[in-house]
């Protein structure tokens, strides 16, 4: 796996992206700072866009006058094993202990 998750911004857009039919970037973004509590700088937040879609991790439509965005197989390939990763590290429980 390439440094694709090297920010955990990067892994958060791959799973608001997952988690939305077909979001805006407003609406990932939103999803994201609704789940941390606290707002995503523009410039950061369009970067990690930007990276991902270069990388090949995600597509870009345009509908209408919004850009909306999807996980390609690879992207949603590579965010399967970062969770198989998490839930072995994890147990089957969900707990470290």
């Amino acid at each position: 796996m390439s440094g694709w998750l090297a920010s955990g911004l990067r892994r958060d857009v791959c799973i608001a992206v997952s988690g939305l039919e077909s979001p805006s970037d407003r609406e990932i973004k939103k999803e994201i700072e609704e789940r941390y509590g606290k707002s995503v700088p523009p410039r950061r937040f369009y970067g990690a866009l930007e990276a991902l879609e270069k990388d090949g991790y995600l597509e870009r439509e345009v509908e209408g006058i919004h850009d909306c965005f999807s996980l390609t197989k690879p992207g949603a390939r590579a965010l399967e094993a970062q969770f198989d990763w998490f839930a072995e590290r994890m147990g089957e429980s969900g707990t470290t202990g």
